[in-house]
């Protein structure tokens, strides 16, 4: 099993067990956290730091990749990299109160949370696919 295909896996995983279970089982638990995590700023900026952690082991993990699968984490690893690095950690404000406008959006409607908690499990089964048979 290759590097690449190891942070695939731990992708996949903490997609599914992180960001997908919980909102599919108890969204309305699950919101009540989320506006608890993104409440300070340092909350956020400690987010931040930890997707850009992510985001740099994708990127070393498929660094001279010669797969098409390979290039799609590594491409991925650096667009979560950037994003995490301009948003959360350089604003967090501004990232909180984005945040903010988006929990407002879905307080009260759980058959979207929980939609949108199946779109996260089946990303996270592709990166799992990904990481165990393909790479």
């Amino acid at each position: 099993m290759t590097s690449t295909a190891i942070v695939s896996v731990i992708l996949g995983l903490f997609i599914v067990l992180i960001r997908g279970l919980p909102w599919v089982f108890a969204p309305v638990r699950t919101m009540e956290v989320f506006r608890k995590l993104t409440a300070s700023a340092g909350a956020i900026r400690s987010m931040g730091v930890l997707g850009a952690a992510l985001g740099l082991a994708m990127v070393l993990s498929a660094w001279g990749a010669a797969s098409a699968a390979e290039k799609f984490i590594l491409y991925l690893g650096g667009f979560i990299l950037v994003l995490t690095l301009l948003f959360p950690v350089a604003f967090p404000g501004a990232a909180a109160a984005f945040s903010g406008v988006i929990a407002d959006a879905l307080e009260d409607d759980t058959p979207r949370l929980r939609g949108f908690g199946l779109i996260a499990v089946g990303i996270g089964v592709f990166f799992l696919y990904l990481g165990l048979c393909v790479l």
